[in-house]
């Protein structure tokens, strides 16, 4: 991979539906990046902008139970990890939950 990343802003996760983010497989705790990440979520927690968001994490084996921790306390309804028969029917399954939820949870004056 040729590009630089560059790490998510508060306003991506106010602008964002969903966050979907993932972990190294067996990973038992944060980074220091993703702690820091969900930490500084809390002002949009507390203006209420987190109302209704949808917060989900994968990973190739278990090891999401810290994301979800820390998305609870950044105020997302979160949508656990689904398994499937390998790794790429997971992740579909994932990605298709996460999108219903976000179109069963957006107003209806929305578009």
């Amino acid at each position: 991979m040729n590009t630089e990343y560059v790490a998510p802003r508060e306003a991506d996760a106010a602008w964002a539906e969903a966050i979907v983010v993932g972990m190294p497989a067996g990973a038992d705790s944060l980074s220091a990046e993703f702690e820091q990440y969900f930490n500084s979520l809390a002002a949009l927690r507390d203006q209420g902008k987190f109302e209704g968001k949808i917060g989900a994490s994968f990973s190739e084996g278990i090891g999401t139970g810290p994301l979800y921790a820390a998305m609870c306390r950044a105020g997302l309804i979160t949508v656990p990890l689904l398994s499937g028969p390998d790794a790429l029917t997971a992740a579909r399954l994932q990605g298709r939950r996460v999108a219903n939820m976000v179109r069963a949870l957006r107003p209806a004056n929305a578009t």
